[in-house]
């Protein structure tokens, strides 16, 4: 697998992490498989039209129009907080580092960072140099929704960078599915909902997100409204109420929300809710709350 880092520098391992944005210089291009990089000038002659292979990128910011180039890519993004590449190659091993709903939207969104002290900041609002609509994680966007990481997007969405993006996350045989290497997985926020999203997160412990989604009789409901939580209450269902006893319920108390947020859940629910209209995230991280503002971050 390859990871594409936007970076400050030309100092390897040690190079400060930048946000993707159309101005970036430098791609430090990692190869999880031999541990080995390589550093792409975006400046050099050859670097800017140069298609440039890689899974997915990690970055302390993104903006709109480059994340939504490189979603139409299969590219996969994460964000982190890590001041260096060694770093972020760290988080991004542990399995903690936030992954970008797939089709998250709205502003820019951040990560932290490297904050000013390498030059990176991170934006709230969409990246004002990409003219026109072009955009690239380096190397130079052009108009109509031209995009690329490294080389030149061209019109009606041309991308400049080849490689495709994988999943992370795998099933077992017992039918659950767990969030690897990028906290969350096959999700589906939508942008379209307007204001108001309700989530559901499981915690049968009423403290952390819990697996096991169908058997799951406690959920931590959030209302959330322009970006920002309204309400949290604690839905506590009865026996026969849980998600895998009431297959066939006309009505649920989960049928209003919007998203699911779980430590695992099996394919067949995955696809009952979103025949209801409940799209669903899987997540290795724990803490209900941070996962909701990293998830409103995001959109």
């Amino acid at each position: 697998m390859k990871i594409c880092i936007p970076v400050a520098s030309s100092e390897g391992l040690a190079a400060c992490v930048v946000p993707a944005q159309p101005d970036t210089r430098f791609l430090h291009l990692h190869d999880l498989e031999t541990d080995s990089f390589e550093l792409i000038d975006l400046n050099q002659p050859d670097g800017g039209d140069a298609e440039i292979a890689f899974d997915a990128i990690i970055c302390s910011a993104i903006s709109k129009p480059v994340f939504g180039a490189l979603r139409q890519q299969g590219k996969h993004v994460f964000l982190t907080e890590a001041t260096t590449v060694a770093d972020a190659l760290a988080e991004f091993a542990s399995g903690e580092m936030f992954r970008i709903p797939d089709q998250a939207a709205g502003g820019g969104c951040g990560g932290g960072g490297c904050g000013g002290g390498c030059g990176g900041h991170g934006h709230d609002e969409e990246d004002a140099h990409a003219e026109g609509g072009g955009c690239g994680c380096g190397g130079h966007g052009h108009a109509h929704e031209g995009g690329g990481c490294g080389g030149h997007g061209h019109e009606g969405g041309g991308c400049g960078c080849g490689g495709h993006g994988h999943e992370h996350a795998h099933s077992h045989d017992h039918g659950h599915e767990h969030a690897h290497a990028g906290g969350c997985c096959a999700s589906r926020p939508s942008a379209a909902r307007g204001d108001t999203l309700r989530i559901a997160v499981t915690s049968q412990n009423r403290k952390q997100i819990t697996e096991h989604a169908g058997k799951c009789r406690k959920f931590w409901i959030y209302e959330t409204r322009a970006k920002a939580i309204v309400s949290k209450t604690l839905l506590e269902l009865p026996l026969e109420q849980s998600l895998h006893a009431s297959a066939g319920a006309e009505t649920h108390p989960l049928d209003p929300i919007d998203l699911l947020i779980t430590g695992s859940i099996g394919d067949g629910l995955r696809q009952r809710l979103a025949e209801r209209g409940v799209e669903t995230i899987v997540t290795s991280e724990t803490d209900p709350d941070a996962v909701i503002g990293k998830l409103l971050a995001a959109l």
